[in-house]
């Protein structure tokens, strides 16, 4: 009964990982969008100041999006791993190590956020 247990909640944590997932691609799918039209921009705004302050805030973006798919990409072997401890597979499952890695990542996501966040309220300072 208690294998049976774990195979339900490894069940529902993988679903809800993949649904994370499903989300997080959806989120850089939205992103890239945004950073399409902010770039297409650029060449319109006058202040270099301004438009220095926008292209930090495309380039943060960037950044994120690639840390996104990293993220993303962590999860998935997350899953992997946890599925293959709890099967009873041999080996080492490098759980904690993804878990760091995961970690790692989500810091460099906040941290490039705040950076383009930083940068488009300076570049929305220069262009009132």
């Amino acid at each position: 009964e208690i294998l049976g247990t774990m195979e339900k909640e490894l069940r529902q944590i993988r679903s809800t990982a993949y649904r994370r997932v499903q989300e997080i691609r959806g989120k850089a799918v939205d992103l890239s969008g945004e950073l399409e039209r902010m770039t297409q921009a650029l060449s319109k705004i006058s202040s270099i100041e301004a438009r220095q302050a926008a292209l930090e805030s495309i380039s943060s973006r960037l950044a994120l999006i690639a840390r996104l798919i990293n993220y993303s990409g962590y999860l998935g072997d997350l899953l992997d791993a946890l599925r293959d401890r709890f099967s009873g597979a041999p080996g080492d499952h490098r759980v904690a190590n993804l878990v760091n890695q995961i970690n790692a990542e989500i810091n460099a996501i906040n941290n490039f956020n705040a950076a383009s966040g930083q940068a488009m309220e300076r570049f929305d300072k220069l262009v009132q």
